[in-house]
């Protein structure tokens, strides 16, 4: 892991909803989402995308935190992702919000 490198005021919560459409895959934690959201990317993007790290999951929803500028790419690569490990899955975005508050910030590089 390294530090995000960027302002605070230049980052974004983006939290995510996942939708199942079978009952053979369910994600039950913050590392299931994690390796979710960084295959998906690194499937899209290969050693080039966006830095991001996973804040939380709970409920269905995971909240990823990346650059401003890395949004739309984050949201692209997932909204496209219609199955995963043979089992359909759907990612809507649930909310797109400013970070508030001031700590290390640490992501996945691929």
């Amino acid at each position: 892991m390294n530090e995000l490198n960027c302002e605070i005021k230049d980052c974004r919560k983006v939290v995510i909803s996942v939708e199942y459409f079978d009952n053979q895959m369910r994600i039950q934690e913050v590392a299931q989402f994690k390796n979710l959201v960084k295959s998906i990317l690194s499937e899209f993007y290969g050693e080039t995308g966006p830095e991001f790290f996973i804040e939380s999951f709970e409920n269905d929803k995971g909240t990823i935190c990346c650059q401003d500028k890395d949004v739309r790419n984050v949201w692209a690569a997932l909204s496209l992702c219609g199955d995963r490990l043979g089992c359909k899955i759907a990612l809507h975005l649930f909310k797109v919000s400013l970070i508030s508050f001031k700590h290390n910030l640490f992501v996945f590089r691929f």
